[in-house]
C-alpha cells in the first residue's frame, strides 16, 4: 500500500472501506458508500459525484457541507479541479460510473483546518474510485446473470475470508456459507497432511470435538478420498 508507510488505523480503515465497497452488489448502495468513505478517509468537508451529460458534468449526489449547493449543478470538466463557491482544497479523480458512464469523484475541505490534499490522499481517492468501479461492474453482472445468487454467495464468502486472519474462523465461515450454495447432509473442512485429515470445521457447529466417533470416521474417509485423488 504505497499510500501508507506503516501499518496502523489508517490502513485498517482504508482496507475496510475498499473491501466493503468492492463487495457491494446493490448498485444503489455504491454511490452513498463511496461518498461516505471518501469523506471519512480524507477528512473532507464535502464529497460529490459528477456524471457526464450533454457535454458537461452534472452532480446527481453529494454529501457533507455544501452538498445542497452542488446537487444538480452543471460544470465543464476542467472547472471541477479548482475550488468552486466558498471551497478551498480540492481533490478529484475520474471514475467509471454505473453502466460505464464516465464521471468524477470530488472531495473538498478547508485548508486551514486540514491542509491541502497530499499525494497519498489523492492515491487513496483513486483506490476508492477503483473499488467502486469493481462494485458497479459486479452489480451489472448480478442484474444480467441468472446465477446472480451464486455470485452474491461468492462475494459474501470472499468478504468473510478477507475480514480475518483467523484460519479456524475462515473455515467455519466457508463451510457454513456452502450450505447456501448446495444441499448436503453434512459438510466439513479438513486439513490434509501426510496421509491424515484433521477436521477443523463442521457446518452448523461452532466447535469441533476431535473425540467424536462420527468425526473420526469422517476424518478417516476424507483421508482415504484425498489419498486416492
Amino acid at each position: 500500500l504505497p499510500a501508507f508507510h506503516t501499518p496502523g488505523p489508517a490502513v485498517d480503515a482504508w482496507f475496510s472501506a475498499t473491501l466493503d465497497l468492492a463487495s457491494t452488489l446493490d448498485a444503489n448502495e455504491v454511490e452513498p458508500k463511496l461518498l461516505r468513505a471518501a469523506t471519512r478517509l480524507l477528512n473532507a468537508d464535502c464529497a460529490s459525484l459528477w456524471q457526464m451529460h450533454d457535454g458537461s458534468l452534472i452532480c446527481p449526489i453529494a454529501v457533507g457541507d455544501g452538498a445542497q449547493r452542488l446537487l444538480g449543478r452543471r460544470s465543464p470538466g476542467d472547472e471541477l479541479a479548482h475550488p468552486l463557491d466558498g471551497e478551498d482544497s480540492v481533490a478529484i479523480v475520474s471514475v467509471s460510473l454505473t453502466f460505464e458512464a464516465v464521471g468524477a469523484l470530488r472531495v473538498t475541505r478547508d485548508s486551514a483546518a486540514g491542509g491541502p490534499y497530499t499525494v497519498a490522499e489523492r492515491e487513496t481517492l483513486e483506490r476508492l474510485a477503483s473499488a467502486a468501479e469493481i462494485a458497479w461492474r459486479n452489480a451489472r453482472q448480478v442484474a444480467s446473470n441468472d446465477r446472480a445468487r451464486d455470485l452474491a454467495l461468492v462475494m459474501e464468502m470472499s468478504r468473510e475470508i478477507a475480514s480475518t486472519l483467523d484460519l479456524d474462523r475462515v473455515m467455519r465461515s466457508v463451510v457454513n456459507l456452502a450450505m447456501k450454495a448446495l444441499p448436503f447432509d453434512r459438510g466439513a473442512i479438513a486439513l490434509y497432511e501426510r496421509g491424515t485429515c484433521d477436521i477443523r470445521a463442521v457446518a452448523g457447529a461452532e466447535t469441533v470435538d476431535p473425540d467424536d466417533p462420527e468425526l473420526q470416521d469422517l476424518a478417516a474417509r476424507s483421508a482415504w478420498a484425498a489419498g486416492i485423488g
